[in-house]
């Protein structure tokens, strides 16, 4: 152990794969330059309902309150909704009560993807979108040095020009962040099985920074419907095709140092994904000359997956590999396990053997994003 920059010692015993910031409301406003700032503003009052949203047209206004609404009663979710920043718990963009928040949840260490930032995948605008997220970095970035031991940040990246990609990408490593996320769901244009990239994830396998891919980002929509539960259930399938079609493409066998995450998609259907896959492979493998081995075993090697509260991955972790499987707190959307989270992970690794839980927990953390906590 050792003394942060801010707070007393601690062991890193519990790391969260997925947790996430909620952007303070003048963010846009002082990083980002002159010529953007009247494009990102707040609302008050969207579509009848009265709070606070952010407001980049022509994308669908975020209501803050639902992006901060952990450990609240959904049947509150609409009330809740209405009350804005005064709601939200302030960890989202103060990271000294974030970290009381962890200390109180039990939680050491978490890898932060962004709030709502992330709604500006779906932006139509590339100037914009990369400008809002080269903002963004540059706040996390000062956010995590409250205590990088404990905050650990992860850039957004825009996938609009190759090029410009990397260039953020190499100054988020520089600025100190952990890895890069990019779109879940690119445009056909822009699929990851497309040469174009290959110079980005040479340079991703160089730098050492994973390239993650969480739920909700995709360039087109977010992937949720009018229909919430239907297309809930089929948010799973949009990760499955992007990474598959990157496997069989080759670009896991050219780039075998690559790691790739599948954020807040669990894990429970990748045992039934994994028998498929290896079936698939078996009878047409001839035709996919771009791969020496089957794509799970790729998977297995380069890819990994965050969850929360998945008992039935857990419980097949013998059919899916342990390596590569990381538990998130979700910190603080909707689906957190915060302030419960030591339920959770009771429920979840009560009865698994020590030294898997460890893996879990902090040791598959601390592999993928080479994480120094000494």
């Amino acid at each position: 152990m050792q003394t942060t920059q801010h707070g007393t010692e601690r062991e890193i015993r519990i790391i969260s794969g997925d947790s996430h910031t909620i952007e303070p409301a003048d963010l846009w406003q002082k990083y980002m330059s002159p010529r953007f700032r009247d494009r990102i503003t707040f609302i008050h009052e969207w579509n009848g309902l009265k709070g606070d949203f952010f407001y980049a047209p022509p994308v669908r206004p975020a209501n803050v309150a639902t992006f901060g609404c952990a450990g609240v009663d959904p049947e509150k979710f609409e009330e809740w909704g209405q009350g804005g920043y005064a709601v939200v718990r302030r960890g989202g963009w103060d990271p000294a009560e974030r970290i009381k928040d962890m200390d109180a949840d039990g939680v050491d260490a978490e890898v932060l993807f962004a709030g709502l930032t992330m709604v500006m995948y779906q932006h139509p605008d590339p100037e914009l979108q990369r400008e809002a997220f080269r903002a963004y970095n540059d706040w996390v970035a000062e956010y995590q040095s409250y205590n990088p031991r404990r905050l650990i940040g992860i850039a957004s990246i825009s996938i609009w020009d190759v090029n410009e990609a990397i260039r953020e990408m190499e100054r988020a490593a520089k600025l100190g962040l952990r890895g890069v996320l990019i779109s879940a769901d690119p445009p056909p244009e822009l699929r990851y099985n497309n040469p174009i990239w290959e110079p980005f994830w040479a340079e991703a396998e160089k730098l050492g920074m994973p390239v993650c891919m969480h739920i909700l980002t995709g360039t087109r929509s977010s992937g949720l419907t009018e229909d919430l539960i239907t297309s809930y259930m089929n948010l799973p399938r949009i990760i499955t095709t992007t990474i598959m079609e990157m496997i069989v493409a080759g670009v896991l066998e050219r780039h075998p140092h690559l790691k790739i995450v599948s954020a807040e998609n669990d894990i429970g259907w990748l045992a039934n994904a994994f028998r498929r896959l290896d079936q698939a492979y078996y009878r047409w493998h001839m035709r996919y000359p771009a791969i020496t081995m089957s794509p799970t075993a790729y998977w297995r090697r380069q890819v990994y997956c965050t969850f929360q509260d998945d008992v039935a991955g857990v419980r097949t972790r013998d059919l899916i590999g342990i390596d590569n499987l990381l538990w998130a707190s979700d910190y603080p959307h909707f689906d957190s396990t915060w302030p419960r989270s030591q339920e959770f992970i009771q429920k979840n690794f009560g009865d698994i053997p020590e030294e898997e839980k460890e893996k879990f927990l902090r040791g598959n953390m601390i592999r993928l994003y080479n994480l120094d906590l000494n």
